[in-house]
């Protein structure tokens, strides 16, 4: 019972990277994508109760946007920083070849640019046909080369995905100061919301003490968890910089059969979630065994090697553990 959580995470964290360096030749390689392992853990040392849980739960808490939280390096990089013109916005990767925007960031034949790791890219934006007339402020744009991700943004393929009360996380690379002022300093910034509403073709949030959009978040992502999936389900539209956000979405008719009919005129372009499965693969399920003293957790390691997985099977470990807390765990890594 001497060892920290800390340094039980450290070491199984350690292990797998290990495992996936030795048998992939290198996280985050093509190897990585094409290659699968399997590792198996096997803990020595008994948790004690107050260390638990390993990870945070879901109910863990975002600041607003207005002086809101960085993402972690790394994450979300389907989420980028646009210019058109002189102007600054917020824009998602939905396809290996398309971005979404919001209408008011950039009219119909203009260029947008981007670059995502080291890579500089531009897209042609095409805004919904009735807008400005009605406030659809949706876009999309064809990118010059293709973006290669992990992980796009995926839209939904159906009506009425959102709902009044789900929770929504906003994200952006705007202001951090109610009113304006601060942040624009090119951080992509997350903040968990609720939906309070609709209005036209809006989600409207507004609780007091959530996220807020703020200037430069234009343009940005929110997504819902809904049928198993995490849908970009809207682009940032509007707000009072302060409470009230209104979210352009992407699960209405008019946009529906708007995307269909841009992606059959640029050639049937990948979107995801319409005409592209872009899913992430699943965790692995991993598997339990006991002989005497000795818990055994193994798994398989597909497609990709990021946080997620390893989080799953600590996750899996910790809700055996709670059950069985009588058994004295061992640990030790082997490929």
């Amino acid at each position: 019972m001497t060892k920290q959580l800390s340094v039980l995470i450290g070491v199984l964290v350690g292990v797998l990277l290990f495992t996936c360096f030795m048998v992939l030749h290198g996280c985050g390689t093509e190897a990585v994508r094409q290659a699968a392992s399997a590792v198996t853990v096997v803990w020595e040392e008994e948790v004690p109760e107050a260390h638990r849980p390993l990870v945070q739960t879901t109910q863990e808490i975002f600041p607003t946007l207005i002086n809101g939280n960085p993402v972690q390096p790394g994450q979300w990089k389907q989420t980028v920083r646009i210019r058109t013109n002189n102007s600054g916005c917020t824009a998602s990767v939905v396809g290996p070849r398309v971005l979404a925007t919001a209408a008011h960031c950039a009219a119909t034949g203009a260029t947008s640019v981007f670059t995502l790791d080291g890579v500089n890219y531009s897209a042609k934006i095409s805004r919904h046909p009735i807008y400005p007339n009605r406030d659809m402020d949706i876009a999309l744009g064809v990118i010059d080369k293709e973006v290669v991700l992990q992980e796009y943004s995926i839209l939904p393929d159906k009506v009425d995905v959102v709902k009044v009360g789900d929770a929504i996380r906003l994200m952006g690379y705007g202001c951090t100061k109610p009113g304006g002022g601060g942040g624009n300093d090119g951080v992509l910034r997350e903040g968990m919301s609720t939906v309070t509403g609709f209005q036209g073709f809006d989600i409207v949030t507004g609780k007091s003490g959530e996220a807020a959009l703020c200037f430069g978040d234009s343009g940005g992502p929110a997504f819902i968890q809904a049928d198993g999936k995490l849908f970009n389900i809207s682009q940032n539209s509007k707000g009072d910089i302060s409470r009230t956000s209104y979210l352009a979405r992407w699960d209405v008719k008019e946009a529906q059969d708007w995307v269909r009919k841009w992606i059959a005129d640029n050639g049937n372009i990948e979107v995801c979630g319409i005409n592209k499965d872009c899913g992430k693969p699943p965790p692995p399920q991993n598997k339990f065994s006991v002989e005497g003293a000795t818990v055994a957790l193994s798994g398989t390691i597909k497609n990709q090697f990021d946080k997620d997985y390893v989080e799953n099977v600590i996750k899996q470990a910790v809700a055996y553990l709670d059950s069985n807390e009588k058994e004295k765990p061992v640990f030790k890594g082997e490929k």
